[in-house]
This record gives structure tokens, C-alpha cells and sequence, in this order.
């Protein structure tokens, strides 16, 4: 898969990814943790 490619698919499903961990973690800063190490 292409990096570009990779990008647009981690912009597209972030804000899921986000909701999903905001549902587990309870807490803001522990969900954009989860969701931020998606990105790397």
C-alpha cells in the first residue's frame, strides 16, 4: 500500500477510530492516546 494511499485511509477512519476509543477509555486524553497511535 502506498503511504498516500495509507493517509487518506487513516483520515477517513480516525474519527471512528476516536469514538470507539472514547466508548472504552471514558476519559478524552486516554481516547486521543489510543486513537493518536493509529497515526504513527
Amino acid at each position: 500500500m502506498e503511504k498516500a494511499e495509507a493517509d487518506r485511509m487513516i483520515k477517513e477512519y480516525l474519527p471512528k477510530i476516536y469514538g470507539f476509543a472514547m466508548k472504552k477509555a471514558f476519559s478524552y486524553d486516554e481516547a486521543e492516546d489510543l486513537a493518536g497511535g493509529v497515526e504513527e
